[in-house]
This record gives structure tokens, sequence and C-alpha cells, in this order.
């Protein structure tokens, strides 16, 4: 009986060692899974808490850690709450955590008030003192195959600890450390989300305004969320003086020092020294306290560069040792870049809002009116002097323009010019005056003319004076006509009353050639008069082909006397009726020839073409002249315009013949240009509509 009952008792014990390790194992297993579900650090300490207790008595749960210099140690406590960060940095050569690192493997205190074998006690160990704990155990976090910190659990009694527990606790050391690595790294990776939604806030708030203070209220409230210490400040410098914003402790008494401590650490990165006249100060306390006798120890300051220079400076200040990590550095120089930007914008805006009151006073005055419509139709800036024209009490930007008047012609011709058409105009008010319109392109780089923009001045003491002139000068053609007939009868009857000698005979073809000479002149100067009058302009559908071989015909003749090769492809080609004055057109090719065998030396050549392209026929008179010079070339369609030269001294003529040439053109809502090279050659193109109907 006494055997069987030894057996039973043993296999009592070695089923209870059975059940209790399965148990211990099963712990084991939902321990791990709950501390590695990926979760920060305060999260995983309320894990690591509330499972342990399952496993172990304890009143304190800590952790030491290595920082990324690998020089000091960090400590945090776990709890029911969450995990707490203690500010004290320990140096790891004075640590507990240098000696169980060095042995590579963990401990048991029963107590940690006896004394120790070297008399030494440790500053890591406070954590344990302030929390009365008299016994603990420790085990070293191992992450790839290096340790980098130390799991501790401790308890308010006395040897509460014995080697299966270290044993255990050795192995969920494995699992801790892997957890408490993992929720390290979510936490950084959640704090550089936030810093870098703080710096995206940041940003938008900074490029949404122009105001200073704004932009100093602004950096102030977001920098103790983004650089940790006991005082930020900034401040930044403008035209009018340096704005300045400080972050201090709660119950701080040191403002006006941290203030001029700023101002003088900004006096000395700046590069020409001048004294700082502080327009405004803002203080804002809302960081931790800190003692009295507070000083700064570790400063970081950092300036606002612009293009103007040193613009201000970011600053930072802190009591105790700890220069910024790259990460927080990396943080101070984004908030600088940002706010450097800021006012770069500020002085940007200012100097564009200098510009655009400039501009908008010398408009103001302006007595020519100015509009500019963009390629959509719609005013983009007009003056109290097109508001005249475009018969509105008030500006009109921002509105369609053919919304915005009534004038038909203003409408058209910038309607005319986006289409390619004329960039000069005249529009006619209801009250009788006359404005001439220039239209000019507005390009921005490659991206063509995004809009035009049209300076319109009063011509109507032009046109009047215009008039008066026409008027005068045609009331005087025609009254010189009669002598100038009387002159030529005279000058003919006189060989029929006796004999003339050769030297009279010589005055007499002299007086004959000049009175010729005014009679073309006078019949010029009446043909501009009726040309702009559209005396004698009716039009129909005209066949350029039978205008072009009269011509031919007419200067065939006087071709073959200069030696000169006149020829034509138009012979022959069926081109496209135009709408025309066949009387007029005519004398508009004629003059155009005649000019081209003028201007041409003997042995040279004049060629007539004629062809449609782009909805329009084109006559074309070239040759290979003297050309004209390129100073010479805007003026030469304007009346009594001559080129002046040696190269002209000998070729007579009135300076009317291409002025009525392109007065004929207009009247036949055509186009005429010149293309010319001095030296060798004219192209004189004209440009008539093709009359789709009458050409069916």
């Amino acid at each position: 009986m006494t055997a069987a009952l030894g057996i039973a008792l043993r296999n009592a014990l070695l089923y209870e060692e059975t059940y209790e390790r399965a148990r211990t194992n099963e712990a084991v297993n939902q321990i791990t899974a709950a501390i590695n579900a990926g979760h920060g650090l305060p999260e995983t300490a309320r894990i690591i808490t509330e499972q342990f207790n399952r496993l172990f008595s304890f009143d304190h749960i800590s952790i030491s850690l290595l920082d990324d210099s690998k020089e000091k140690v960090k400590q945090w406590i776990f709890g029911e709450q969450g995990s707490f960060e203690q500010k004290q940095i320990i140096p790891l050569k004075e640590s507990r955590l240098a000696q169980t690192i060095q042995s590579g493997q963990g401990y048991i205190e029963d107590d940690i008030f006896g004394l120790k074998p070297d008399n030494k006690t440790y500053p890591d160990e406070q954590i344990l003192l302030t929390d009365q704990i008299k016994s603990n155990i420790t085990v070293l976090l191992t992450t790839q195959t290096k340790p980098y910190g130390s799991f501790t659990l401790g308890s308010r009694y006395a040897g509460a600890y014995a080697p299966n527990h270290l044993k255990l606790l050795e192995q969920l050391a494995p699992q801790i450390a892997i957890a408490i690595e993992k929720a390290l790294l979510i936490d950084a990776m959640e704090q550089r989300a936030t810093e870098l939604h703080l710096l995206n806030r940041l940003g938008e708030m900074l490029v949404s305004t122009t105001n200073i203070n704004v932009i100093v209220d602004t950096t102030l409230n977001m920098l103790p969320r983004l650089l940790p210490g006991d005082v930020q400040g900034v401040i930044v410098t403008t035209e009018e003086g340096a704005h300045i914003g400080v972050a201090v402790p709660f119950g701080f008494e040191k403002e006006d020092e941290i203030i001029k401590l700023i101002c003088d650490t900004f006096l000395e990165i700046q590069e020409d020294g001048d004294a700082v006249d502080l327009v405004s100060s803002k203080i804002i306390p809302g960081n931790m306290p800190v003692s009295a006798n507070w000083e700064p120890v570790s400063v970081s300051p950092l300036p606002i560069l612009t293009s103007r220079g040193t613009q201000g400076l970011i600053y930072v200040a802190s009591g105790k040792e700890g220069p910024l990590d790259d990460a927080l550095f990396r943080i101070f120089s984004l908030i600088v870049s940002q706010i450097s930007a800021a006012v770069e914008n500020i002085h940007l805006f200012q100097q564009v809002e200098q510009e655009r009151a400039r501009l908008a006073a010398i408009l103001a005055s302006s007595t020519d009116a100015v509009l500019v419509v963009n390629r959509n139709g719609r005013i983009v800036l007009d003056n109290p002097a097109a508001w005249d024209i475009i018969g509105s009490q008030e500006s009109k930007s921002g509105c369609l323009l053919s919304q915005s008047t009534n004038s038909e012609a203003l409408i058209n011709l910038f309607q005319n010019v986006m289409h390619g058409g004329d960039t000069t105009g005249e529009i006619q008010l209801y009250d009788g005056r006359t404005f001439f319109a220039n239209l000019s392109p507005v390009s921005v780089g490659k991206s063509g003319a995004i809009g035009w923009v049209a300076t319109m001045q009063d011509v109507s003491h032009f046109k009047e004076l215009n008039q008066l002139k026409n008027d005068f000068v045609n009331s005087v053609s025609h009254d010189l006509r009669s002598p100038l007939g009387s002159i030529m009868i005279a000058g003919s009857l006189i060989g029929q009353t006796g004999e003339v000698n050769d030297s009279q005979q010589e005055l007499l073809t002299l007086i004959e050639g000049r009175v010729q000479a005014m009679r073309q002149l006078i019949d010029d100067l009446l043909d501009v008069g009726r040309i702009e009058a559209d005396i004698e302009m009716e039009m129909g559908p005209c066949n350029l082909t039978p205008i072009i071989d009269e011509v031919l015909a007419d200067f065939t003749p006087e071709a073959i006397d200069k030696d000169t090769l006149l020829t034509t492809d138009a012979e022959n080609q069926d081109l496209p009726l135009v709408m025309a004055n066949i009387t007029r057109l005519r004398q508009a090719i004629h003059n155009l020839v005649g000019n081209a065998l003028k201007y041409t030396p003997t042995g040279g050549k004049v060629v007539i073409k004629a062809y449609a392209q782009d909805d329009e026929l084109r006559i074309q008179v070239a040759d290979t002249g003297i050309g004209i010079p390129a100073g010479d070339q805007p003026h030469i369609f304007e009346k009594f315009y001559r080129v002046q030269g040696e190269h002209t001294i000998e070729i007579k003529g009135t300076g009317l013949g291409l002025s009525i040439v392109k007065g004929i053109v207009e009247k036949h809502n055509g186009r005429i240009w010149l293309e010319s090279i001095f030296g060798e050659g004219s192209t004189f193109t004209i440009a008539l509509p093709i009359n789709k109907e009458a050409d069916k």
C-alpha cells in the first residue's frame, strides 16, 4: 500500500506539473499573441501589464532602452494606463544596463536596498527606488542578436522572485523585445505622420496669407507642437521693423530676457547688424513649467533666409543638454523654409501691389483708352477713358466684351484680330468722336497670345483736319484743272500764230511737260478723293485674267524700250471671281506694274502672278529693281511719301500711286503688303476675298 501510495503521489505531482506547464505554455502563447498585435507603446504597455498578471505577481514594470546614439539610456514605466516616459536620460556607461549587457544575462535581486557587492547604486535603479520596489527580476531585450535594453518586474516585498520566474521571463523576453521594438516603430511612424500633417497645415496657413502678424501667430502656435523645448520663438523683419513671438512655460518670469536674447541672436547672424526696431511682440504661456532659476542651456537658432538676405530666425531653447537629432533638425529646416517662402511671398505681393497701384494711377490719369481682353472675350482691364468708349460708368472687368458695350465696331475689331485680321481700326462713337485703336497681343512664354490689349486715341480733331485738307485739295484741284487746260491750249496755238524758233519750241515743250505733270498730280489727287468718298466704286463679279492681260499690253512697249522682261503666269488660268470695281482694280494693278518698271534698271525683270490661297485671290507684282530700304517700308503707302536717296533722284513721281493702290484695295475689303530687300528688288501682294457665290 505504501508503494502504491507513493506511486500515486508521484503521478499526481507529475500530472500537476504537466498541467501547470501546459497552463503556463497556453498563457505564454496567449500573452505572445496579445502583445504582438501591433500597437503603439502606450497600448502595448497596457496589454503587457494586463497579461503578465496571469503569470507573475508584481507591483512594477519598467523598460530601459538605448537611444539612437547607443550612449544613453531612456526609461519607461508600464501600467494599466499605458506607458510613461521618464525625463531623466542616463549615460550608458554609468548605468546598471551596461553591466547587464556586458554579462549577457538577466538577474534577480531579492533586496535592492541591501548592500551590493561593489556598494554601488546605479542611476537607472532610481526608477525602482521611487516606486518603493524591494525585489526585482530583470532580463535583456535583444533584437537581431544585439541587446538594446532590459525589461524589469518589481515587487514591494523582498525575495518575491525565484529562478523559475527568471526562466519564464527569459522565455517571454524575445517576444517582449519584438513587441516593444514594433511599438516604438509604430509610435515613430505616427509621430512622423503627425509632424507631416502639422507641417502641411503650417504650409497651407502660411501660403494663404500675406499678413506678417498672421504668419508670426501661426508659426508660434505650431512651434511647440513640432519642436520640443522649454521656449520657442520666431522673429520676422519687414520694412516697418521686426515682429516677434515667443512661446514660454506657464508662470515664466523671464519673457523680457528671452525677447532680448532672441533679438541679440538675430543681430549676430544678420549681415548688416543693424539694430532691431520692434514693431510688435506676442507672448504665449503654454509650455510645461520650469524652475525659477531656469537658464537656456541648449539653444538652436536657425535663420530665415530670402532673396533679400536674413529676414528673421526661429529660436528653440531648453534648460538641459540635448542637441537636435537629425529628424528634429529636418523638421526645423522645413519650418524655416516654409516661413522663408511666406516672407518672400509678402515681399513679392507688396511689390506687385505697388506696381499695380502705380499702373492703376497711370491708367486712370491717361487720356488714351486702354482695354485688355483675354482670348475668351472677357475684359481683363479697362481704364476710365475706356469706359467712355464702352459706354459705361464703371469698370467692366470680368465681363464679356460683347455683353458690355453696344459698339459693334469695337466688338468686331477684337473678333477680327483674334482670327488673324487687322490690328488697327477706327471706332465711331455716337457723339461724333472717332477713336483710332491699335491692338497688340499679350503673350506669356511659348503659350501664344492669351489676350489682346487695345490702346485707343481720340483722333476726331485729326479727322476734321484731314477732311478740311481733303476738301481744300479737291477744291484747289478742280480750280486748277481749267487754267491748266487753257495753258495747254494756248501752248499748242502759239505754233499756229507764226514761226517758232528752236529756243521757243524748247520752252513750249518744257511748259507742256510741266503742265502734264501738274495734270497728273491733280488727277491723282482727285482719284484719292473719289476713292475715299466711295465715288465711282460700284462693285460686281470680276475676272482678273483680262485685267492683267490689258495691263500687260499697256506696258509691253515700255518694257521693250527698257530691255526689261515683263511676264505673267496668269495666262490661261481659271482664276476664281472677286467682287470688284473693274476700273479701280485695273488702276491698282496698273500703278504697281508702272512702279515696278520705273524702279527696275535696264535688263531687269517684272513678273505678275495671280493665284488662290486661303479663300483669297492674290495678285503679286515682283521686280528685280533697286528695292526699298527697311526704314522707308512702314511709310511707303502714305500720301506724298517718296523714298529719298541718290538711287531715286532721276525717277519722277507724285508719291500718290501706292496710296491710291492701298485705298482701292481696302475699299475692296482686301489687304496689301510689301516684301523688299534693298538692292535686290520688291514684291507687292494684293489679297482680295473670293466671291464664292459668284464663282459657283
